[in-house]
């Protein structure tokens, strides 16, 4: 069977992403998001999770760079890196933003040896495969040991009132109990600015 991922997933990723970049224009459509405002809400809540000040930061899952441009638009200093599976993704977001690095790399395929203060996923866990907690445990684990200091992503919740059958939708509760088993006492909900969207925080120490 493989890992959490099967090929069919990893081909309809690619297709989804491959299709938003071709349709769309603006930055946030291109990576699946209904608007900027949408996106940036999202981003919004990642701040609660600590002092980002002067921080290593990875983005995984970082497609056109959108979290560093939203970070940098609030002053923030600090060192930025950003993950992405897709090799056009990567080249686009360089383009935009060649002050800093993007890698094309899978952390759970191919972790680096590397660490960072913080890591961050936003959307990358919105899509069903066929084993969405076993995924999420995958990559939100090896976030987890590259961080020194914890992992913030966010999920769609099952509160949603017009659910889209290819995504995945999770309850504030399962959300916790995987929280709970991965970081023990370390960890909490974060604020989440749009509706029907969760925030979590895991940290390395309590």
């Amino acid at each position: 069977m493989g890992g959490p991922l099967g090929w069919k997933d990893k081909f309809l990723l690619d297709w989804f992403y491959r299709r938003k970049l071709e349709a769309f224009r603006q930055p946030a459509q291109r990576v699946g998001w209904l608007s900027k405002a949408n996106q940036d809400a999202r981003f919004r809540s990642f701040l609660a999770i600590g002092d980002l000040q002067g921080t290593r930061v990875l983005d995984v899952g970082c497609g056109l760079g959108c979290f560093y441009g939203y970070l940098r638009d609030q002053d923030w200093t600090g060192s930025y890196t950003g993950f992405d599976r897709l090799k056009d993704m990567v080249a686009e977001a360089q383009a935009r933003f060649p002050e800093v690095r993007f890698e094309a790399r899978n952390i759970a395929e191919n972790p680096p040896v590397e660490r960072w203060d913080w890591v961050f996923m936003s959307g990358l866990f919105n899509h069903k495969v066929r084993d969405n907690w076993g995924w999420i445990r995958q990559v939100a684990g090896t976030a987890l040991d590259l961080a020194e200091q914890g992992i913030g992503f966010n999920l769609l919740a099952d509160s949603h009132p017009d659910p889209d059958p290819d995504f995945f939708y999770a309850s504030k509760k399962d959300l916790g109990e995987f929280a709970e088993s991965l970081a023990p006492g370390r960890w909490r909900h974060g604020p989440s600015h749009v509706p029907d969207d969760l925030t979590i925080f895991l940290y390395k120490q309590s």
